[in-house]
């Protein structure tokens, strides 16, 4: 049996009520020294706006909408983290 942590108990009750997981990367392009954020599913590399180059995003941060987070998702995690706690 797999044990989830938080974040993984998080995912789990997002994906179950088909909410697509949502991040802010910082990325710095050390060529151009230009840095810029944007928005995708996951933590992923992204071309430098000015020189193209691929960068790894130096701050990742998960974005929850607020209009699809409602009542029944934090009962869920809270279930989820629950039982982990009890796994321990």
């Amino acid at each position: 049996m797999t044990i989830l942590d938080e974040d993984d108990a998080v995912a789990v009750a997002m994906e179950a009520f088909g909410i697509e997981r949502r991040f802010i990367n910082c990325y710095h392009c050390e060529a151009c020294d230009v840095e810029w954020t944007d928005e995708w599913s996951c933590a992923c590399d992204d071309e430098c706006p000015e020189c193209g180059r691929d960068f790894s995003p130096y701050d990742s941060d998960e974005v929850l909408p607020p209009d699809r987070m409602d009542h029944d998702v934090d009962r869920i995690v809270a279930e989820i983290t629950a039982r982990i706690a009890l796994k321990k």
